[in-house]
This record gives C-alpha cells, sequence and structure tokens, in this order.
C-alpha cells in the first residue's frame, strides 16, 4: 500500500501541471519538486533503483531533445527565434514533468512505498 503521503503529493504534482495556463514555467518547477521530495519517503533499495534509473533516462533524453532544438534554431536570428525557442522549452518542460508524473504513478501503484 502506497503511503498517504506519497499518494497526496502525486495528486498535487498533477494539480500543479494543470495549472500551467496560469503559473507558466512555475508550475512545471513546482510538479517536479514535489516529485522530487517523495523520494525522501521511499526506504527500498530497489525502489531507489527504478527511480534513478528513470530519472538518468529521462534527463538524457530531455538533453537530446533540448540540443535537437537548439540545432534547429542555430541559423536563426536570435531576435526572432527566442519565440520558438521559448515554444520548444515549454513543450520539453511539459514531457518532462508528464513522464515523471506517469512514472511516479505507476511506481506507487506497483510497490508499497
Amino acid at each position: 500500500m502506497v503511503s498517504k503521503q506519497i499518494s497526496d503529493s502525486i495528486t498535487e504534482a498533477k494539480a500543479a501541471l494543470d495549472q500551467v495556463e496560469e503559473l507558466g514555467k512555475t508550475s512545471y518547477d513546482i510538479c517536479d519538486g514535489m516529485l522530487n521530495n517523495i523520494k525522501a519517503f521511499v526506504h527500498d533499495d530497489a525502489v531507489w533503483k527504478k527511480i534513478n534509473d528513470h530519472e538518468e533516462k529521462i534527463h538524457k533524453d530531455f538533453k537530446k531533445r533540448l540540443d535537437d532544438a537548439r540545432a534547429k534554431l542555430k541559423d536563426r536570428d536570435p531576435i526572432y527565434a527566442w519565440n520558438d525557442g521559448l515554444k520548444f522549452y515549454m513543450e520539453l518542460r511539459h514531457w518532462k514533468s508528464l513522464e515523471m508524473l506517469s512514472f511516479w504513478d505507476k511506481l506507487s501503484k506497483e510497490h508499497d512505498i
């Protein structure tokens, strides 16, 4: 059974992500921070390995996608590219937060944490 603290944190992270229209980038920061704080309640080494492996995978994928977005924008005038760059960045942050939220949701259903 998942602890109430972890369950509540996942629910609050989902709610923070739902406020992206009102809060912008801050909503991703809140969501990611809440999900990161959940790790304090995990005491199983096998679960820790899953968390670390998944975070590493997401980080590598995020960096690759960020580098791809930079490559698409490299030949554009910086004055005009900032809006497209911001759009790429916000899409990436949304993807990353959703990936981590989905991971924690699934993990909480598979393990007694």
